[in-house]
């Protein structure tokens, strides 16, 4: 097992609702499968509609809610302490957009919220979905990822 330390932040209004300890291990169990070997640390937050969509329209700029964004460190601009794990990053979930996607497809809230935590972390690990292959390899290592759950 690699040395992965996850950080979960849940807003006041969704305490209760989300189980962070469950969330922390799909992260985990993903860093493990797909990190490269490699130690480090990441963090989750999970916010409501007005903050994702402050944050979409900041980073992306799109002024719409949407279910999770990645935000990589790995550039090198975030200076760490000496001797500390490397900070791959933070995943940020929309709990109300997982709730409503989990109506639409007909499971609960908190399977499409460990569905977002993978596809949050792989996107940290360089995964991407804007090519069809890339789009392939992608889906691939979310369905493996999920499955490392069961």
């Amino acid at each position: 097992m690699f040395p992965w330390r996850v950080n979960v932040y849940v807003a006041d209004s969704f305490q209760g609702l989300v189980k962070a300890a469950r969330l922390r291990k799909v992260a985990a169990k993903t860093l493990e499968a797909y990190g490269g070997g490699r130690p480090g640390k990441t963090s989750l937050a999970i916010v409501g509609d007005e903050e994702m969509r402050r944050m979409s329209k900041a980073s992306r700029g799109l002024d719409e809610v949407t279910d999770v964004l990645s935000f990589s460190f790995e550039a090198g601009d975030f200076p760490r302490r000496p001797r500390s794990l490397p900070l791959l990053g933070e995943v940020v979930l929309c709990y109300p957009q997982a709730e409503r996607q989990a109506r639409e497809m007909g499971h609960p809230v908190e399977r499409e919220l460990s569905v977002l935590v993978i596809h949050g972390v792989l996107h940290l690990l360089g995964y991407d979905h804007e090519k069809e292959a890339d789009a392939e390899s992608m889906t691939q290592a979310e369905a493996h990822a999920l499955a490392l759950l069961s």
